[in-house]
């Protein structure tokens, strides 16, 4: 992320205050739903967001402005789309992805779980055993717990084998919300397929 510009916007939902940093090259970060703007700017304050802060050539001006364009355009989809999927009217998000952190391993189990379909779980170690580490389960969970990109690629629908819960970033009372959001379309989609 180093040397690459970030923008950042910050939104009301029903849920709470969203917060996502994009680069021209894709979304970088975006927080779950919280109750203050002030607790959003802290969530991404987490994130390093250095800018350069150098003097520009005339000649670069342009070029830095197109870039900043593409981190707008990139930012308005996405609150767009964050908006849509807690209103329960998209399952899925299609968005260019720049993750502003993440070591190989934790970048290959975001991968995974961004496989998962909406509506359903799947357990840390089925994704130790998609990535090929199956007695890596532990190490899933703590590469989950750094995911920069909590809704996009959605950790809450990562649960123990045992079927409880687990961990999340953003409180069990939010992986609990979120599920029940997704089940609850699962189920209405279901339902208007059978004309009930």
């Amino acid at each position: 992320m180093k040397g690459k510009d970030i923008l950042a916007a910050t939104f009301p939902t029903a849920w709470g205050y969203v917060g996502i940093l994009a680069t021209e090259a894709g979304v970088a970060a975006i927080t779950l739903p919280v109750k203050s703007e002030a607790a959003v700017n802290r969530a991404l304050g987490r994130f390093r967001m250095g800018q350069s802060g150098c003097q520009m050539r005339e000649s670069e001006l342009d070029t830095h402005m197109k870039t900043l364009t593409r981190a707008a355009q990139i930012l308005e989809r996405a609150e767009t789309q964050v908006r849509e999927y807690l209103a329960g009217r998209r399952r899925a998000f299609h968005l260019p992805l720049d993750p502003i952190t993440g070591t190989p391993f934790a970048r290959a189990v975001w991968q995974a779980c961004a496989e998962i379909p909406y509506g359903q779980t799947r357990s840390y170690g089925w994704i130790a055993e998609r990535i090929g580490r199956p007695r890596a389960a532990r190490a899933v969970g703590t590469a989950l717990g750094a995911n920069p990109l909590p809704l996009v690629i959605p950790c809450h629908r990562v649960v123990r084998s045992t079927g409880g819960l687990g961990g999340f970033g953003g409180g069990i009372v939010m992986k609990k919300r979120l599920l029940a959001l997704e089940r609850s379309n699962v189920c209405s989609t279901a339902e208007k397929m059978r004309g009930e």
